[in-house]
């Protein structure tokens, strides 16, 4: 029998549309056509030669006798897929070499479904031109087929079959494959982004949970910086009530300490709240700085009567009482506090940027590590912010 009359044989095309539908959804790959939306960034490049490999086993996945791809192989089959398209997906820009080499043993092979027995070469040449096709499909989902050449073999090896033996033994087996392998080669450009450069957002929440340490999840940002490096720093601008700002990123926790207007009435209340709230009870990190002392109840009320500000309900998230500052003093067993001067921090019009004021967090972008959470915490009424986040000395193109 001529090998033409065994290269038509196709795997079933519902299959076949399955395979690399699945490998595409497995891998990273987008499939072309599909619309990518960038916001503006800040883009960083690098670029390397090339010269790297990939190498699949895809003689496992035929049954003996057989050359086609089959359902019961399937999942198996997507998998490899997958691999494929994220080499050539992290490859795309490179020259990319397919090589198929299929061999046979000198055990004689009989065709599954006919029953005839197959000349010499033909199910290697078979499964090769199988492998092919399938993975001709595959590139031409990625778009870059210009980019893709094909090269097969086939060879026949290992020892003549004897009857006596097992068409098992390895002796035999090892010289039943079809292998694949990928070599990218070429310049490959490494582009990496910064998305965050320039961000302003004006923010307004609830009340901080004492529970969480007086976190305020309404407007807790989580920012997905992009994926170059550099220097990123964090403004934030409470407006006049204190806040402190948390920014966790890569493991770290960094924090801004109390920030806002250093008035009389905010040191009261501020420090009331957390020095009761926290009297029997561990305190987070963020406030164990602060510095406070008790004051009279006379003191507190004079400095709530001087503050046009002041109401009750500055205490009542926290201690669940509408009682006048007085009663509260008096018969809600709340201990009135101060914390010392300078403890609120206000801008330092003085400083020559306002990243390295004490407004901001700066931060050392790394690969690898591209989100940060930015967290206020709230103390006194509820939560108005503005975050700034800009880059410092990135050596980069901006662009849409």
């Amino acid at each position: 029998m001529r090998y033409g009359d065994f290269l038509d044989a196709r795997v079933d095309e519902s299959l076949r549309d399955w395979l690399v539908a699945g490998a595409i959804a497995a891998s990273s790959m987008k499939a072309k056509g599909q619309d990518v939306t960038m916001p503006e960034v800040v883009r960083q490049s690098s670029t390397r030669d090339v010269d790297t490999t990939l190498k699949i086993d895809f003689g496992s996945e035929f049954q003996s006798g057989r050359y086609r791809f089959g359902r019961d192989s399937a999942e198996s089959v997507r998998a490899k897929l997958a691999k494929v398209a994220d080499f050539i997906s992290s490859h795309g820009r490179q020259d990319i070499l397919i090589k198929i080499d299929g061999s046979e043993s000198r055990v004689p092979n009989v065709d599954f479904e006919t029953g005839k027995h197959l000349p010499d070469g033909a199910i290697a040449t078979l499964r090769v031109e199988e492998t092919r096709r399938l993975l001709q499909d595959l590139v031409k989902e990625t778009g870059v087929n210009s980019r893709v050449t094909f090269d097969t073999s086939v060879r026949i090896g290992g020892p003549v079959f004897t009857p006596d033996d097992s068409a098992g033994d390895h002796k035999y087996t090892d010289h039943q494959y079809v292998k694949v392998t990928l070599r990218a080669t070429g310049v490959e450009r490494t582009e990496r982004v910064l998305k965050v450069c320039g961000y302003k957002k004006d923010l307004g929440g609830g009340f901080g949970d004492p529970k969480e340490g007086f976190k305020v999840a309404d407007t807790t940002q989580t920012l997905d910086l992009g994926t170059g490096t550099g220097k990123i720093a964090f403004k934030f601008d409470p407006h006049a009530v204190p806040d402190i700002f948390l920014v966790e990123y890569d493991g770290k926790l960094h924090m801004t300490g109390l920030l806002g207007q250093d008035r009389p009435y905010f040191r009261m209340v501020y420090a009331t709240i957390i020095g009761n709230y926290y009297k029997d009870k561990d305190m987070p990190e963020w406030f164990k700085g602060l510095k406070y002392k008790p004051i009279s109840v006379e003191q507190a009320l004079k400095i709530a009567s001087e503050d046009e500000s002041a109401e009750v309900t500055d205490f009542a998230h926290v201690f669940g009482s509408h009682l006048s500052m007085k009663k509260m003093f008096a018969d809600g067993g709340i201990i009135p506090m101060m914390l010392d001067h300078g403890q609120i921090q206000a801008y330092d019009d003085n400083s020559p940027t306002w990243a390295e004021s004490n407004w901001g967090i700066i931060i050392d972008k790394v690969a690898g590590a591209d989100t940060a959470k930015v967290t206020p915490v709230g103390v006194i009424g509820q939560t108005r912010w503005r975050l700034h986040i800009d880059c410092i000395g990135c050596a980069t193109d901006k662009t849409n």
